[in-house]
């Protein structure tokens, strides 16, 4: 069997077939043997958005309407086809129900901890949480793993990050602008905008200073994590 991993993941029949496979020995360790021996198709996406909401419409009303629920269970608002055989969502969805191949929906998404902020934790990292070890979001592990252009930030959280680098270090930790853009007005983010203007002069005499900075604590940073971290977004 040949497995397809797209920019847009696995896709759902291959998980499905993974999932049928397990109980006949398939499991992560055989499927990351097989990526390892080409037997996975790689995708061709080199960048990724997360998007948390940390509050919005209940699901009730958007992917999982339960039309044939009795009343006291089923959404409210009319569910309609998505270009996906036998999915439906909210009718006030349209264009997602356009391109519902392009993503899967999770209905069954739960956890058995007593307080939001852990729940947030666990869906950031996939780990559970455990008061010993502070687990890193997928960014930060990404960042790690993946290489990138040490010149520009590798992961960049607007306006502030659900969780960070964690265990992995501030070295893994996302540029945070602190700020979130707003329609019809220009963004800028504090210490890297050039909206007053910069000549080139200026721009060579800091990349100049910050060589100086480099060579000068070159012997610190390679066992000081603080200033790897530092250097990473200066």
């Amino acid at each position: 069997m040949r497995y397809h991993q797209t920019c847009d993941g696995v896709r759902r029949r291959d998980m499905l077939k993974a999932g049928m496979l397990t109980a006949g020995g398939l499991t992560l360790s055989n499927y990351l043997q097989m990526a390892h021996a080409g037997q996975l198709q790689t995708g061709r996406a080199d960048r990724a958005i997360f998007i948390e909401l940390p509050g919005g419409p209940s699901h009730l009303d958007t992917f999982d309407l339960k039309p044939d629920a009795p009343d006291e269970f089923r959404g409210s608002f009319k569910p309609i086809a998505t270009n996906v055989p036998g999915i439906q969502i909210s009718e006030h969805l349209p264009k997602l129900a356009n391109c519902a191949d392009k993503f899967a929906i999770l209905r069954g998404v739960s956890h058995t901890l007593a307080a939001h902020r852990l729940g947030r934790e666990y869906v950031n990292t996939g780990s559970k949480p455990i008061p010993a070890l502070e687990y890193p979001s997928y960014g930060a592990v990404v960042s790690k793993e993946l290489s990138n252009n040490s010149d520009i930030p590798s992961l960049v959280a607007v306006p502030r990050a659900g969780q960070g680098p964690g265990f992995l270090g501030i070295r893994y930790a996302p540029l945070e602008t602190n700020s979130q853009p707003s329609f019809g007005n220009p963004f800028s983010v504090r210490g890297i905008s050039l909206a007053n203007g910069i000549g080139i002069d200026e721009v060579e005499r800091r990349q100049e200073l910050l060589r100086k900075l480099d060579r000068r604590f070159a012997s610190l940073e390679k066992n000081d994590q603080l200033l790897e971290g530092l250097d990473q977004f200066c």
